[in-house]
């Protein structure tokens, strides 16, 4: 048999030449991810039910479909194995999970896919001739119907677009067969997609003789650089990213822009194993242009923009396990859950539950006097916490005088008592440093103290919270520190001040209804940003709504541990 290429050949050879090269010429295979298994069972019953189909008329009963399925998968399994991730769970497992799903998505098939087509070629063979190189273009054309249109069925867990239909090389190359047989081009091309969760949709796009012109180029470009032994590795530019405007929180307690991230840079990062946070470095910074679809979520409490391809972390509404989808496959779901808070476990600090509570009041209602060591609150004689905030400096020993005035009592703590609370509570009205060493429930005490003294909305039980300042820093600061301690917050502006909006206790929040509006797919023209870390998942906020999402894996395909363009320091999670 002489020299041939495949679809699939051009394929990996345009998006890595390396992986073309360990897996065509040094013949190293790698295990498939249990999604191409969970494909191949089902694309095996379609085979069958469209095969009979041609004769028959009629399609395969659903469970004839789903036998023929999860065997299929079974097989798949057998003959090639199966890679898993430790974030999957055990063989078993992911086994039994895929078997489920591919019941699932056979029965889809057997409903909705089977009744829409009626074959009259399936999995027909192929052979294009290039005389010019002496070799061949060879394959398998999935399906072709009695309407002259050229059908490939795709099972993913990833939303795809109209542009990958338009731009497929794989059905470009079907279409030229099917001229090079029909001296026509096919009616239509078509992918019939079927979504994990069930919801199927078609996209649909054409094919004629400048298409072919491409094809032939491509097919030589990709000749001639195997031939000359050239085999690019991918680019790590080929990773998944956040929009510009897209922060990270980082270990001095700051927001910034992601793109800003250098690699040692310290970071809050999540781990989707323990469910706790903790401060790691970046192990690789990536900034590039992008031109394509970018997927955007805008409800109440939750937004984010993103690439399709980005691996965020959900899980169904009030039960079941931390997992994660390309954000492409959220589109337009409802009842989704979104980690946007999490604890990142403290030490504790050296002073005492009233100390840290008048650090409250003081950041709230606080004034420190110039020239002598006075330190000044002011609050209301009719308010509701007035006798409480007496109460407070009662029990500290601090000796304090009260001024009357019309709109509130000036309380003034006054001299070795200001002096100590300047130097161990503190001396400004910023957000003490202490307070990112204060453990949950000292985090806590302090919080609500500023909350009663900053003159908040606040529920009996304080779990529903908003607060008002019009120094930014000090609102992204504890809306930093919130998102530590297991607090969702949510900045904004209203009335000529930031305000924050907090729900104590919550560390998930759940998209609207797909009928909302809020999901927005958009062709966009930006640059994007990612960073790698040691967890996989980071802290991020967008437009002042935080979430815990993931990072770039620069994982690209399965010769990644031993890839020679890949640094073994990276390789081995460092950066």
């Amino acid at each position: 048999m002489r020299p041939h290429l495949s679809p699939s050949q051009l394929g990996t050879y345009l998006k890595c030449g390396e992986a073309w090269r360990r897996r065509y010429v040094e013949g190293h295979k790698v295990p498939p991810g249990i999604a191409a298994h969970i494909g191949s069972g089902v694309h095996a019953a379609d085979q069958s039910n469209f095969t009979q189909k041609i004769k028959s008329y009629v399609d395969l009963k659903p469970s004839e479909m789903r036998d023929i399925a999860v065997a299929g998968l079974d097989a798949r399994i057998e003959q090639d194995g199966v890679a898993i991730g430790p974030e999957d769970g055990t063989l078993e497992a992911v086994v039994g999970e895929a078997r489920d799903v591919t019941s699932s998505l056979a029965y889809v098939h057997a409903t909705q896919v089977g009744p829409a087509y009626q074959p009259v070629a399936v999995e027909k063979s192929f052979k294009i001739p290039l005389e010019r190189y002496g070799i061949d273009l060879i394959g398998y054309i999935d399906l072709v119907d009695d309407k002259g249109r050229i059908i490939d069925v795709k099972t993913t867990s990833r939303r795809k677009v109209q542009d990958e239909v338009d731009s497929s090389l794989q059905l470009t190359t079907y279409s030229v067969a099917y001229w090079r047989e029909n001296k026509a081009w096919p009616s239509s091309v078509l992918l019939d997609v079927t979504m994990r969760d069930g919801e199927r949709y078609t996209l649909e796009s054409g094919r004629d003789h400048n298409d072919g012109v491409v094809l032939a180029s491509t097919v030589e470009m990709v000749w001639r650089g195997i031939q000359s032994g050239v085999f690019a590795p991918a680019p790590a530019g080929s990773w998944y990213c956040y929009s510009m405007d897209t922060d990270l929180l980082f270990r001095d307690g700051c927001w910034r822009p992601g793109w800003k991230a250098e690699v040692g840079d310290v970071v809050a990062c999540y781990d989707g194993l323990t469910g706790l946070l903790s401060w790691q470095p970046v192990q690789h910074c990536i900034r590039k242009p992008w031109r394509g679809p970018m997927v955007e979520y805008a409800g109440r409490g939750l937004r984010y923009k993103v690439t399709p391809d980005h691996k965020m972390l959900i899980r169904s509404m009030g039960r079941g396990r931390w997992r994660t989808s390309p954000a492409g496959d959220l589109v337009g779901k409802g009842s989704i859950c979104y980690p946007v808070s999490a604890y990142l476990p403290r030490q504790g600090v050296a002073l005492s539950d009233d100390e840290i509570a008048l650090s409250g009041w003081l950041c709230a209602e606080g004034h420190f006097e110039d020239g002598n060591a006075a330190v000044c609150l002011y609050q209301k004689s009719s308010g509701q916490y007035y006798h409480e905030l007496h109460a407070l400096l009662q029990r500290l020993g601090y000796g304090y005088k009260t001024w009357h005035y019309d709109n509130c009592d000036k309380l003034r703590i006054i001299a070795a008592a200001g002096h100590y609370v300047r130097d161990k509570v503190q001396s400004t009205k910023a957000v003490p440093n202490w307070l990112w060493d204060a453990d949950a429930r000292q985090f806590h005490v302090w919080l609500l103290s500023f909350l009663k003294g900053d003159g908040s909305n606040l529920s009996g039980d304080w779990h529903n919270w908003s607060a008002s300042q019009k120094d930014e820093s000090f609102i992204d600061q504890l809306q930093a520190l919130c998102s530590i301690t297991r607090i969702s917050a949510s900045k904004g502006w209203s009335h000529g001040a930031f305000r924050l909006s907090g729900l104590s206790g919550i560390t998930e929040r759940i998209t609207e209804s797909a009928k909302a509006g809020t999901h927005f797919v958009e062709s966009s023209d930006e640059e994007v940003w990612c960073v790698t870390v040691p967890t996989g998942f980071v802290m991020t906020r967008y437009r002042g709504r935080t979430l815990i999402a993931g990072n770039c894996s620069p994982k690209w395909c399965g010769y990644w541990a031993t890839c020679p363009f890949v640094a073994a320091r990276r390789r081995a999670g460092e950066h």
